[in-house]
């Protein structure tokens, strides 16, 4: 992919009967030469935006922002393609 990541797993959820769909993509971020584990959560509808955590440190509990923070922007076009490709 273009940003140097791996698609590990992808899961279509559709949040409740009245929700925003989402997917749930596990991926390597391969960037920089290193291999790290990252969740993307990827919204369908059109305003909303994509969602990226380091893996390790959410099996540690850690959600705060700055600690756990990734730029979901730069990862969004290939999500979405890697997505898109699973249907």
């Amino acid at each position: 992919m273009k940003n140097g990541i791996k698609v590990e797993e992808i899961a279509h959820h559709r949040n409740g009967i009245c929700g925003c769909p989402f997917s749930v993509v596990k991926f390597f971020n391969t960037e920089k030469g290193k291999t790290e584990p990252m969740l993307g959560i990827v919204f369908d509808s059109e305003g909303c935006t994509t969602a990226v955590f380091h893996m390790d440190k959410l099996k540690e509990g850690i959600i705060a922002f700055g600690e756990n923070s990734c730029r979901g922007d730069r990862f969004d076009k290939d999500l979405r393609d890697a997505i898109e490709k699973s249907y």
